[in-house]
């Protein structure tokens, strides 16, 4: 909750100085939400899958590989 004071005081000093438009402020404040709500959300497992995929990277190669395991 502190941190989001701080981010508002932040904004509003950054329109007082002159140095932001109000709509850049408010325009950056919810491209910056939306992306902290949608990111965990998307990087939530939704349920465990028998399929993964891996990147593998060597000295001498670089790819993916599948997996499958048989339950």
């Amino acid at each position: 909750m502190v941190l989001l004071w701080f981010l508002l005081l932040v904004g509003y000093y950054r329109v007082r100085a002159m140095k932001h438009f109000p709509s850049d402020v408010l325009v950056g404040t919810a491209i910056g939400a939306t992306i902290g709500v949608l990111v965990p959300h998307f990087h939530r497992r939704k349920k465990e899958s028998n399929f993964t995929w891996t990147p593998v990277a060597g000295s001498r190669m670089t790819g993916i590989t599948a997996r499958y395991t048989f339950k």
